[in-house]
């Protein structure tokens, strides 16, 4: 298996995770009987949630970021796609990704607003 099929990006799972929330609008409003509303509903869930998981693993790093605001603690935006831990080391991986953080946290709200329950409460 090549590097390029257990890496994950952040960005491009959250797009994923935008269009397939899409298409769970549109078989919603036409009141989809056969399933597709529920499994595009799950994969939507499942995308946003596994990113999550993957950044509280890094919860260290947001509390030496909010302690210092370093870019030596940045989280990461790469992650290995079977165990969910990051790519590279902190050493290597020293820049910022607040637009990523943002993008994800944008989208998280907009789905939390639609019905998904993305967050255990």
């Amino acid at each position: 298996m090549s590097i390029d099929q257990e890496v994950g990006s952040v960005r491009d799972s959250v797009y994923c995770a935008a269009a397939v929330w899409s298409l769970y609008q549109a078989y919603r409003r036409i009141d989809d009987d056969r399933g597709k509303s529920c499994e595009l509903r799950q994969s939507t869930v499942k995308c946003m949630r596994g990113i999550l998981q993957c950044w509280i693993k890094q919860a260290c790093l947001v509390e030496l970021f909010k302690q210092r605001q370093s870019n030596q603690h940045a989280l990461h935006s790469n992650f290995h796609l079977h165990t969910g831990k990051e790519i590279y080391s902190d050493d290597f991986y020293n820049h910022l990704q607040i637009d990523v953080a943002s993008l994800y946290i944008n989208f998280l709200v907009q789905m939390i607003t639609s019905g998904l329950q993305i967050i255990y409460t």
